[in-house]
């Protein structure tokens, strides 16, 4: 073998070049040669982490490092100050793929109250010296949360609060307010009630109205946190009562790690309701001849009448009176009140026991279960204590009372008639009253004189009664009828001394064209006494058909009697009976 440089021996220059010529024969490269470069892209081109709460977990950001080429990236990054409050996590990439991207993530953990600046430089094979090489700027503040807390003392003194959470005496709209003044998030914990230290334990009814418990607070915003104090009944009826307490507010500001709130509580004495019971008006029954009964409303003039009974509201029986406590049933602290109702009855003429009347509460306006108002149909003459009891919500009680004398109606007239004879068709019977009449005027049947069912506007017109006056109207119920036995009634009040009336019964009609005999009974009841029944000594036939049962009398200056009669007549009813009266 030569050796280099002996006899025989090729130059090195020489080898070069010949190696160089092969290589080039060896690429199909066309007639002109590329190369790729790699470049390096970096966003954002610096690093602010703002604020940050000193002491708690670090803020982390991150850098997006980009291989803007097909040709791959060599990376290297580092922190250039040393002790720096700024870091890499993790390993950076040592490759960036081609047209790939790699994030580099900086965490901040500013080691007290400063502001910070730092410096990442970042290296790649990028020969451009603008874009190869980076110098990215970071800069971030540590700072701590603050709080504050406004007013640092509530007053709760408060009259009396009953136990419901919806009553109008509960002080549950005192507050106090929690801030944020600083520029990181305030962490509140759990708000707890503590005693003050005079005592072992804050008072069970002092509780917080807000659910502030475990909130975050942003920068320069606050929260309202509500305290109620609801004095229990005890304490409240027993007298006036001091109470004090702290609410502690936990929080992650260092320097206030447990803010507290004084409370100071003042219970009055629960103030008794007030009650009062007034009679608001009287209505009674009025009839039409073919329709309903109607409710009217009775002057007062008819139930005030001092010269009957002085001080004392006087009814008849079947009118309504309608009671009320409003206006003048309140509570001194403005409590919701409730209304129970009573009543005791009390006659010579008759036992407790055969009335049937009763105080109803009246829920007004309906469905508000207040019963604030009620009403008593009276239903026997005698006398009706009525009470009042009104509560607050504390079981404090006021009572009213107030009495009631029924008396009875001046005559009533009650006709029934029933069928003997179960197979036979009903009769129709009708009652009539005529008055006030004089001997020798006539019968007055079927005029305006007489109250029946086709004059049921039927106005007596007694002195000292104009003829426009209710007072001494009729009340006339017509066929009343049962299963088999049929009614009709005529009563009157207030009758004048000297009036005279004549009681009669006309067979009107059948249900069908078979005659059917009728025995009626008329009772009168004189100032709430029956008086014997009446009878007539022979059936009523056939329509058309009249006894004159009675004749009731007021004389002046005695008690009203009653004389049976037996006279009869034949009157078929006709259109032109029923008379028009004014």
């Amino acid at each position: 073998m030569p050796v280099p440089g002996g006899p025989g021996s090729v130059p090195m220059r020489a080898v070069i070049a010949t190696g160089l010529m092969l290589l080039a024969g060896a690429c199909d490269c066309g007639t002109h040669v590329s190369t790729v470069t790699p470049q390096m892209g970096v966003q954002p081109e610096s690093l602010e982490f703002g604020p940050v709460v000193v002491g708690e977990a670090p803020v982390a950001k991150a850098i997006t490092v980009r291989a803007l080429t097909s040709a791959g990236l060599e990376l290297q990054a580092k922190i250039v100050e040393p002790d720096s409050p700024f870091a890499i996590r993790g390993e950076v990439p040592a490759i960036v793929d081609p047209l790939g991207s790699v994030e580099i993530v900086i965490v901040f953990t500013p080691p007290s109250l400063d502001t910070f600046a730092g410096t990442l430089d970042i290296t790649s094979n990028d020969p451009d010296l603008n874009t190869g090489h980076r110098t990215l700027l970071l800069s971030g503040q540590g700072r701590t949360p603050q709080i504050t807390v406004s007013p640092g003392q509530l007053d709760l003194s408060a009259v009396a609060c009953g136990p419901a959470a919806s009553s109008p005496r509960c002080t549950d709209t005192r507050s106090f307010r929690v801030s944020n003044p600083g520029d990181v998030p305030l962490h509140l914990g759990v708000l707890t009630i503590a005693p003050d230290g005079t005592d072992t334990a804050p008072p069970a009814n002092l509780a917080l109205a807000s659910l502030v418990s475990n909130t975050t607070i942003p920068p320069g915003q606050d929260v309202e946190v509500k305290v109620r104090w609801r004095p229990a009944p005890a304490q409240a009826a027993s007298g006036a009562a001091d109470y004090r307490a702290w609410v502690v507010v936990p929080s992650n500001d260092p320097a206030h790690p447990e803010s507290k709130v004084l409370l100071g509580a003042h219970a009055d004495p629960n103030a008794a309701p007030t009650a009062c019971l007034t009679l608001a008006s009287v209505t009674r029954l009025a009839y039409s001849p073919n329709g309903p009964a109607h409710s009217a409303e009775v002057s007062p003039s008819e139930y005030t009448d001092d010269t009957v009974h002085p001080g004392v509201p006087w009814l008849r029986p079947a009118m309504t009176a309608h009671l009320t406590a409003d206006p003048c049933s309140t509570d001194p602290e403005g409590d919701t009140l409730t209304y129970t109702w009573g009543m005791t009855f009390t006659s010579s003429d008759v036992p407790p026991s055969t009335g049937t009347a009763r105080v109803q509460p009246v829920d007004d306006p309906p469905g508000s279960q207040r019963f604030a108002r009620a009403e008593l149909q009276a239903d026997l003459p005698g006398d009706y204590d009525l009470t009042l009891v009104v509560a607050d919500s504390l079981h404090q009680t006021a009572s009213a009372s107030l009495r009631l004398h029924v008396v009875p109606e001046d005559f009533r007239v009650a006709l029934t008639w029933g069928d003997t004879d179960p197979t036979a068709d009903r009769a129709d019977l009708d009652l009539h009253v005529v008055g006030p009449v004089e001997p020798g005027t006539g019968d007055g049947l079927f005029t305006c004189r007489d109250a029946f069912w086709g004059n049921a506007r039927t106005n007596w017109d007694f002195a000292p009664f104009d003829a426009a006056s209710p007072a001494d109207d009729l009340r006339y119920l017509r066929d009343a009828w049962s299963t088999s036995v049929k009614q009709e009634q005529v009563a009157a009040s207030r009758v004048p001394p000297g009036a005279r009336f004549r009681v009669a019964v006309h067979y009107f009609a059948l249900d069908s064209g078979v005659s059917h005999a009728v025995t009626p009974s008329l009772v009168v009841s004189l100032l709430g006494h029956d008086q014997a029944p009446l009878a007539p000594t022979q059936p009523l036939l056939t329509p058309g058909d009249v006894w004159f049962g009675a004749t009731v009398e007021f004389p002046v200056g005695a008690q009203p009697v009653v004389t049976a009669e037996q006279e009869r007549d034949t009157h078929p009813f006709g259109a032109s009976d029923v008379p028009s009266c004014p």
